[in-house]
């Protein structure tokens, strides 16, 4: 894994295009393929359905940690590779997370999310923001915005009370 992290970071360096995306998935949710290598011999998406059993919901809160560590470590290196005046991280605007906030019962509300990056001095880090209401979509529009990318077909929902919520909190104060 550490190889696919490196390749990433020097992706995201090389690029020679304003806005780079990439997609990189850290989990096999819906795979029943076991965690090993932290110990876990079942898989991510049997233990979501953990039906309230301690075990079943403690490993699946040891993948979702190792995953976490996993992502933080990739953050690392954006933070120590140097871009311009500061450093990839700075540069960057990155979203994690997950398609369900309890996979137990299939919950698509409230599904925790993370910004992290500076999106070029553009927005304002360090906040816990709670988005009740407001559809998940937004915040990628919003993103779309930050980075510099319009598209004609999201015209009303840039123009929505929901998508000044968002900008207002993605703005750097």
């Amino acid at each position: 894994e550490d190889g696919i992290r490196d390749k990433l970071v020097t992706g995201v360096q090389t690029c020679a295009l304003p806005i780079c995306v990439i997609s990189f998935m850290l989990g096999r949710e819906q795979s029943d393929r076991p965690y090993r290598e932290i110990g876990i011999s079942d898989g991510h998406h049997a233990l979501s359905h953990h039906a309230g059993h301690q075990e079943a919901i403690e490993q699946n809160a040891h993948i979702d940690v190792y995953q976490s560590e996993i992502f933080a470590e990739y953050l690392n290196r954006l933070k120590n590779t140097p871009d311009g005046d500061g450093s990839l991280l700075d540069n960057m605007l990155l979203l994690y997370g997950c398609g369900m906030s309890d996979g137990n019962l299939h919950v698509h509300n409230d599904v925790p999310t993370l910004l992290v990056g500076g999106a070029g001095g553009k927005i304002k880090g360090g906040q816990h923001v709670r988005m009740n209401g407001i559809p998940f979509s937004n915040l990628l529009i919003s993103m779309m915005d930050v980075g510099g990318v319009r598209s004609e077909e999201h015209t009303s929902e840039l123009q929505s009370l929901a998508y000044l919520v968002c900008r207002l909190l993605l703005e750097k104060k």
